[in-house]
């Protein structure tokens, strides 16, 4: 078992992030392969991160966290595109309209983010200074009044907080040297066959209600009506 210290380093004299973290080799009765644990501590919170790649190094072991903290980045994609893009309400039905729906909003959020990228160069920001939820707001009005959403951003982005000190974290990892480097082998398998888990199918649940052998009576007639004498 080993372990190391480093720092996650803030933007915009954000303060830092302390993590400690240490990995080792263990056993699972469902998998036939080697598994390593690395447990990271970032604030008060603890991560337990298990994979089936080798970690021996310290390099390896900052590669498995990172790549844990970078699963978030397809999650908030998919996360604009349902809010800012509106995906979250199909137009129709029809698989064709679905596919035609999803290229126009994926060709939309593509040009609204190199639009941003632009803005970003141009006022010497990061692009995560630029808001994009406040930049989708404003466009469209901006577009129907003629002016030009660069120019407009340069001017007053700062009075309408679409220029703003972002508030992610800029991880930095440590320098490692070249010659500390190992080249992958030419014989690695870089992509696996899922290994799942086969479970015996669960027996058929008995009914509560037993049924009763005896058959309902059927209601009896009402008797006649006299008449009166």
């Amino acid at each position: 078992m080993q372990g190391t210290a480093g720092l996650i380093v803030g933007m915009q004299g954000l303060p830092r992030l302390a993590v400690s973290r240490w990995w080792t080799t263990v056993r699972h009765p469902s998998s036939g392969e080697q598994l390593h644990l690395v447990k990271a501590r970032v604030k008060q919170a603890v991560m337990y991160l298990i994979t089936n790649d080798p970690v021996k190094t310290e390099a390896q072991a900052w590669e498995v966290f990172f790549t844990y903290r970078r699963r978030w980045q397809i999650e908030l994609a998919f996360l604009t595109l349902k809010e800012l893009f509106g995906l979250h309400h199909w137009w129709s039905s029809q698989l064709a309209l679905i596919l035609q729906q999803i290229a126009v909003v994926l060709l939309l959020a593509q040009a609204v983010q190199a639009l941003r990228l632009q803005v970003a160069e141009q006022a010497g920001c990061d692009p995560f200074d630029v808001s994009l939820p406040l930049f989708v707001k404003h466009l469209p009005h901006l577009l129907h009044a003629g002016q030009r959403p660069l120019d407009w951003v340069l001017t007053y982005g700062k009075t309408q907080h679409v220029l703003r000190p972002s508030s992610r974290y800029q991880v930095v990892a440590p320098l490692i040297p070249p010659e500390h480097l190992t080249p992958l082998p030419p014989d690695l398998v870089l992509i696996r066959k899922a290994r799942y888990i086969t479970y015996q199918p669960r027996p058929a649940r008995r009914s509560s209600k037993k049924k009763s052998s005896k058959k309902t009576p059927a209601p009896s007639k009402p008797p006649p009506s006299q008449k009166a004498s």
